[in-house]
């Protein structure tokens, strides 16, 4: 072989290193972009269905609308749960969205994360059992892991819900004025003073005696009323002044939850 040919061979070679380098870098390049999109697709599924707080914008406090009540069917908690109001109230708004699709008591049994008075934090658990006289109650919190529950197990996908805690009081207004009811931990009666206290690995537990759930339905900006579904009435709507429900929703820490039906992109 002579020095022309050796020539030609190292050019040769030189281009084939430099073609095999590029599908390398090529192929690199698309299995990392294939491995971002399957990151990104599981990250939005999971958003879907994990338990999500966030706080409503700081909005006009009058929403569009100056007087609403929704269509929503109350259910009464006795005599099945005498301190089941939370899951009473999720199961009211669930069959607002899909009517007569579950009933309180499968709710509370198969979806309520549930467990010992000085065990467990109501931040987790309901505390006790809400078929009892004995048990105390739950916060948002659980309410949200109960309705995800839910959801997941029935395959609804199309569905998002939301821990409003510490959204401002006049806030919640804009919620029913777009068609959603609002779960609110308010008080049962009397402000919810009476204070129960216990360690659970070195943190300090505490929960107000007395709490109540109920569902906002409805509001009138003039009469200054609100319009609830209360798991303790009889009556499908309960009314009363906004002026009462204030203080006790924020002296338990402005607790609400809300559910929202996910929209088609395509319509």
């Amino acid at each position: 072989m002579n020095s022309k040919q050796k020539r030609k061979l190292k050019i040769l070679i030189a281009i084939m290193l430099i073609l095999l380098t590029a599908m390398i870098s090529a192929y690199l390049t698309f299995f990392e972009m294939r491995k971002m999109r399957t990151i990104t697709k599981t990250q939005v599924e999971t958003e879907r269905i994990v338990e999500t707080r966030y706080m409503l914008p700081d909005q006009n406090p009058n929403p569009s609308i100056d007087t609403i009540r929704l269509a929503v069917k109350n259910i009464e908690q006795n005599p099945e749960l005498p301190t089941g109001c939370e899951i009473t109230a999720l199961c009211i708004a669930l069959n607002y969205y899909q009517p007569d699709s579950i009933d309180k008591v499968t709710l509370s049994d198969k979806y309520l994360p549930q467990g010992a008075i000085g065990e467990v934090s109501p931040e987790t658990c309901f505390l006790g059992d809400p078929k009892t006289t004995e048990g105390l109650g739950c916060h948002a919190p659980v309410i949200v892991q109960a309705a995800n529950n839910y959801f997941n197990d029935q395959g609804l996908d199309d569905y998002t819900v939301y821990d409003l805690t510490g959204t401002p009081f006049v806030n919640l207004f804009q919620e029913v004025a777009n068609g959603n009811p609002v779960l609110m931990w308010t008080a049962g009666g009397t402000d919810a003073t009476q204070e129960y206290q216990w360690e659970i690995n070195g943190e300090n537990v505490s929960f107000l005696n007395n709490e109540h759930c109920r569902v906002l339905v409805g509001y009138d900006m003039t009469e200054g009323t609100l319009t609830f579904c209360d798991p303790k009435s009889p009556d499908n709507y309960t009314t009363v002044k906004a002026s009462e429900v204030q203080g006790p929703y924020e002296n338990l820490g402005g607790q609400a939850v809300v559910i929202h039906k996910i929209k088609d992109l395509n319509q």
